[in-house]
């Protein structure tokens, strides 16, 4: 690895990223379209139930029925 001191790494981000204002974006991950995001809720939805899975009193979500996933 070359000796680049703190300084030089941070100015060549810089000069790379000129708009990057150093603030984490808050909204990462998925993005759905409205119509997608819909359907495939709606399907998931009307197939699972969101109930207790342990004696633990642990909740999560359980497909109704119908063949194995």
């Amino acid at each position: 690895m070359s000796d680049i001191t703190l300084r030089e790494i941070h100015a060549r981000h810089k000069r790379n990223h000129p708009n990057d204002k150093g603030v984490p974006k808050k909204g990462k991950g998925i993005t759905w379209s409205k119509q997608s995001k819909h359907c495939t809720l709606d399907e998931f939805y009307k197939t699972h139930v969101y109930t207790f899975i342990d004696s633990n009193l642990t909740k999560g979500w359980i497909k109704i029925g119908g063949e194995e996933e």
